[in-house]
């Protein structure tokens, strides 16, 4: 099959009556008049013009080369890699590029965790207070949270992770601070300060190179779009634009690591992270240990059901111990990874700051014992899905940035679907397919989708899911990625220039070749619909990286090494969100809508859910119950001096061997100074049976 020349056969064709009589098109046709000497159907260009490609010269290869394939590979290279980890690299690459759709929505998910844990610790004080100190509790409250979002970055130890006891331990981690570590003077708030610490300055440092790197791919559309359309109606021009329109969203995925970072050594950082859980776990196992902690919340109204919940996780306490996290997951390089942060956060949100709000640390000690006891509704491994607002934003950032490619080259002369915006929609809709895939996979092996589940089926849904990762996912994205690296390339050298590509033959258009139109269109019509696909994808991509780009300046405040200089740009922060609070009251509104609907048809019960907003104001105001429980509470701690009739003192009672069993809970059996009357017992069981999930 030799190399075909178009312009040679379009003059033998334009000069020879007999040919056009013979392969003369006579259909309909679009942004072009009807023209039978000029134009000719497929079936004649292949048999007077034959099967070969006409390739661009080398001037035109090395304008595509230096305006887009360049800036392409720039902004990859740009990407999180990890160092030293070849093969992982590659299915990273594999997973970005053959199924960018799941993973920007894994990625935009990581980020929409990290922004929660910023608004949390930004709501933790008040608006016009002074910033407190580098050693207060919201010092330490941040690092919390801090670690919280890197620690989701991690895979966990299968089956045990599924528990409420493993959630409930790390939230001891990393709320906790009465609790003695064993085998060290230092205390667990002080080792939480220095881990973030480390975290902080070995994390990446790559935001400048990103930004750079995303700046000449804007640029590059920037010159493509101006020689398009300096040169209107050139096809070439046309089509080289389309292509770099068809990639405009490879640039925010990119970008989204600016804020969904890796550290520099992953690896180092998963043993420091699984240091301190053991000893944690190791601690909480030693008896007097576990007692003066759980001494330590006798003055709280929750300690009841904190006495019972720390001895139900101090019993799975050994099988959590020992490589609790596993593997880096973050960036969306793990398929179903959805990290610890998701449920913890929810579950905090529910059960303490959502009431409040605005200052929700002023009583630093019933916040951390309200961190620490939480509701544990499911425990780590379950389908959410509230991840459809991240799907959702995918499929607009992928599908509206082809979108505008697709307009372009459909729209350019042969009008209709052909190798390039077939090949679009090719990508896309594989892309589409994975995820929809990946979804249902991810949802109908989710544990928490039954409640009544043992371990060996867990496993067995870890099986089912490693068997559609690399029977399925994997070798389509790989398929998927080498198909978008041959549009690149065959545009890129002209290997669409050839009768079956130019004809469009693949939809109902097209079916014709107008050699008169063959590299310069000259209708009104192609200005209009170029615009309209340029304008598509450009505001699309500047609405993604815009958005890419505010939540990096509202969380810096949370990965800034100097406290100075971070709560500098809080105080910041709280500025931007006072001036802009009125732009979410259409979001505010929407949510309202969406949750009453499913409230009304009974998806999902209005007390589910309930959201920490940002506000100025300190709101929150006791109840009345509340106040009462608080001075019951406060009077059950006071000294009695008193003596009674009998010539006891008030508050001491006679030991039976009776009372034991008020003492024990679960077959633990608890500090007397913790134990209550018995129905106190039942009601903490009882409230333990209503958080529902999985029991491991």
């Amino acid at each position: 099959m030799g190399r075909a020349n178009f312009t040679q056969c379009g003059a033998l064709y334009m000069s020879s009556p007999d040919l056009v009589k013979r392969f003369g098109y006579r259909g309909p046709v679009r942004l072009s008049s009807p023209n039978p000497q000029t134009q000719i159907t497929h079936e004649g260009c292949v048999a007077l013009c034959g099967r070969g490609n006409e390739y661009y010269p080398w001037s035109a290869v090395a304008a595509t080369i230096t305006t887009w394939i360049l800036p392409i590979l720039g902004t990859l290279l740009q990407a999180p890699f990890e160092s030293n980890s070849f093969w992982r690299t590659v299915k990273a690459i594999n997973r970005w590029i053959g199924s960018p759709i799941s993973s920007l929505t894994f990625i935009l998910w990581d980020i929409e965790i990290s922004g929660k844990c910023a608004l949390f610790v930004d709501m933790a004080t008040p608006y016009e207070a002074p910033i407190p100190d580098e050693d207060s509790e919201f010092s330490s409250i941040r690092d919390s949270f801090y670690l919280l979002m890197n620690l989701n970055q991690y895979k966990m130890k299968p089956v045990i992770s599924m528990t409420r006891e493993a959630e409930g331990l790390l939230r001891i981690v990393l709320f906790s601070k009465e609790l003695k570590l064993l085998g060290t003077r230092k205390t667990l708030s002080q080792l939480r300060k220095n881990l973030a610490r480390d975290l902080r300055i070995n994390r990446r440092r790559g935001v400048v190179p990103v930004f750079i790197s995303t700046l000449w791919f804007v640029v590059a559309v920037g010159l493509s779009i101006q020689a398009a359309f300096g040169d209107l109606g050139n096809n070439l021009q046309a089509h080289a634009l389309a292509l770099g329109l068809f990639v405009c969203w490879f640039p925010i995925l990119i970008l989204c690591s600016i804020l969904d970072r890796n550290p520099m050594a992953s690896d180092d950082i998963q043993r420091k992270l699984n240091k301190m859980v053991d000893l944690v776990c190791v601690s909480l196992q030693n008896e007097e240990i576990c007692n003066n902690y759980i001494s330590s919340f006798r003055e709280l109204p929750q300690s009841q059901k904190m006495a019972y919940w720390v001895h139900k996780i101090t019993e799975k306490a050994h099988y959590i111990q020992g490589d609790y996290f596993c593997g880096f997951a973050g960036q969306a390089r793990t398929r179903f990874h959805y990290g610890a942060a998701h449920a913890i956060l929810v579950d905090i949100e529910k059960a303490y700051l959502a009431e409040r709000g605005r200052n929700w640390l002023a009583d630093p000690n019933e916040a951390r014992a309200s961190l620490v006891l939480g509701q544990v509704d499911h425990g780590f491994t379950w389908f959410d899905g509230r991840i459809f607002w991240q799907l959702a934003a995918s499929v607009f950032i992928v599908g509206g940035t082809s979108a505008g490619a697709f307009v372009l080259s459909f729209n350019t002369p042969t009008v209709g679907l052909g190798c390039r915006t077939g090949g679009y929609l090719v990508f896309f809709t594989v892309a589409l397919a994975l995820l929809v895939a990946e979804m249902l996979v991810w949802w109908f092996t989710s544990p928490a989708e039954s409640k009544i589940r043992r371990h060996f089926e867990d496993l067995r849904n870890l099986t089912a899911r490693n068997w559609f990762q690399r029977v399925v996912f994997t070798p389509l994205e790989f398929a998927n990625m080498v198909w978008l690296c041959y549009l690149l390339m065959a545009q890129t050298v002209g290997a669409f220039n050839n009768c079956t590509c130019m004809a469009s033959i693949w939809g109902g258009n097209g079916g014709y070749i107008d050699f008169d139109t063959l590299n310069q269109v000259n209708s009104p019509m192609v200005e209009k619909y170029w615009k309209q696909g340029t304008i598509i994808t450009c505001v699309i991509m500047g609405i993604g990286m815009a958005y890419i780009v505010l939540e990096w300046l509202l969380q810096a405040h949370l990965c800034t090494e100097n406290y100075k200089d971070a709560m500098a740009g809080l105080i910041r922060v709280r500025r931007f969100r006072r001036y802009t609070y009125w732009i979410r009251y259409p979001s505010a509104l929407l949510m309202i809508i969406i949750t009453n609907s499913l409230s009304a048809i009974r998806i999902r019960e209005s007390s589910e859910r309930k959201v920490l907003v940002w506000s100025r104001e300190t709101k929150y105001r006791p109840t009345v119950g509340q106040m009462i429980m608080r001075l019951a509470t406060d009077a059950q701690s006071l000294p009695f001096q008193g003596i009674g009739d009998s010539g006891e003192r008030f508050g001491e009672e006679s030991k039976t061997e009776g009372d034991t069993e008020n003492n024990m809970v679960e077959g633990t059996e608890v500090d007397c100074a913790h134990s209550g009357p018995l129905r106190e017992a039942n009601r903490v069981r009882n409230w333990d049976e209503e958080k529902g999930g999985y029991q491991g």
